[in-house]
Formats: C-alpha cells, structure tokens, sequence
C-alpha cells in the first residue's frame, strides 16, 4: 500500500459496522463478519460514496452552494476515510477546483480550474462596490484560492497571514467591510459568484 492511498482510506469504518481496507489503491470493503462484500478501485469508492450522498448533480450543486463553510462536505467525506484533496493530487488534477473534481468523478461533469473560476469574478462588478482596502483584501483571497482551494479563504484565521498582515489586524480587516458579519457576507458572495461559472 501506498501512503497516498494510505491517506485516502486505511481501515475506515462503514455503515453496520462494515470495514473498508485500501489494498494496492482497491477499496476492500469487509461485512462485521470479516467477510470481503466488494473491492474497487478508490475512484469508483469515492464516486458511489457521493453518489450516495448526493443523488444528482443539482442536489450536489445547491448542497454545496447552501453550505456556509464548503469545509463541511469536504470533512463529511474525510469521516468515510475519503481525503478528496489528495485524491485529486493524486489524479494530477491539482489546478481544480475540489467541487469541480466531485462533479468530474460523480457526475461526468466538464471541470474548471480555480483560476478560470476566478477569471469568471474578475469580469463581475463585484469588487466596485467596495472600498480601495475591503477591494484589496478581496482580490487577495480570490488569489489565496488560486492558489490553494475554497477552504482557505474561508477560515478567518487567513486574516492572521500574508498578505493579510499589511492591512492590519483581523479587527482592522473585518472593520473594513462594517463589521465581522459584513466581512463573512462579503466572502460568502465571493464564494457564490466562484462557484457561479458553469
């Protein structure tokens, strides 16, 4: 076993007390017996796991879209022993979007990388009605998420690090936009016009 596959999945457990065991990046799935139900391969693991979470694309799209913290889906499936970041590492897919690499796997659905999902922004009308500071701070986390994925920019502790810091404190950065609940409405319509782009 590798330890990327390792880090997949690696004796996770499953409904009624199943067993699920990554051999040779193969999902072996084990009654409460000890007895093998199925094997298959960890593409085919993590696509019946979302499928079986969200029956069809348009579910998945307005689950994703309702959630305040996309961080929440992506945990879901690391509690089923799924890591979808570094499966999609692994599938050299590394410039997507996480919830384009859920809708590639499960649903057949074209991806987009992260930076055409922010290209899509950039021609919004987004960013003006702000002011030079808040305009700033948001163009910066629309960069961390090129460059890394959604959850990072959406964890307040992001405030703590560069480029943040220049802006000043966490306080002084949400006192941009009115107050902390200003700010968090601010980055949830970022998010929504990311995840606008088809």
């Amino acid at each position: 076993m590798n330890a990327t596959t390792q880090s997949l999945t690696n004796g996770l457990s499953i409904k009624n007390g199943c067993k699920a065991q990554v051999v040779n990046e193969e999902v072996a799935t084990y009654d409460s017996n000890g007895s093998l139900l199925r094997t298959e391969t960890i593409i085919d693991y993590t696509k019946r796991n979302i499928l079986n979470e969200f029956a069809n694309l348009n579910f998945f799209e307005k689950e994703w879209k309702s959630k305040k913290r996309k961080k929440e889906i992506i945990d879901m499936f690391k509690e089923k022993g799924i890591d979808l970041f570094a499966l999609k590492e692994q599938q050299n897919m590394q410039d997507i979007d996480i919830y384009d690499f859920m809708c590639h796997l499960a649903f057949n659905k074209k991806t987009l990388t992260r930076k055409e999902r922010a290209n899509h922004v950039k021609k919004k009308d987004f960013f003006s009605k702000y002011g030079d500071k808040a305009r700033e701070v948001l163009e910066a986390l629309l960069e961390r998420y090129i460059n890394y994925n959604i959850t990072e920019i959406e964890d307040l502790k992001i405030l703590d690090n560069d480029p943040f810091r220049k802006f000043g404190s966490k306080k002084a950065i949400v006192n941009l936009f009115g107050s902390k609940d200003g700010y968090l409405l601010a980055v949830k319509e970022l998010e929504d016009l990311i995840y606008e782009a088809a």
